[in-house]
């Protein structure tokens, strides 16, 4: 845990990626850290559309030049990695067409 909330002071937004719009316990401790230190986030799911894009608009808003993402230890196979994946592919293509 130390070094998720290290992650999170170092960083300028986080990204928390999940599976399912419910969140575990790392990521609610994680949520409390980054209202605690008035750092932006952003928690997209897998059933939430154009992620990606979402997440473009997140990054350029908040200017995060150093990027924190957070998953779930309960997220793990491949549903978590297509999403995960889609997303940063999504993120690239906004950032090439810009």
């Amino acid at each position: 845990m130390e070094w998720l909330l290290e992650n999170v002071r170092q960083s300028d937004g986080t990204l928390v990626l999940t599976v399912n719009f419910a969140l575990g316990p790392e990521q609610k401790k994680a949520i409390e850290f980054l209202g605690a230190n008035q750092k932006p986030f952003l928690h997209l799911w897998s059933a939430v559309p154009q992620a990606g894009l979402l997440a473009r608009r997140f990054l350029e808003s908040h200017a995060v030049k150093i990027l924190n993402v957070v998953g779930s230890s309960r997220d793990t196979g491949e549903s978590i990695e297509v999403f995960a994946r889609s997303v940063f592919e999504a993120l690239l293509i906004s950032t090439n067409h810009v």
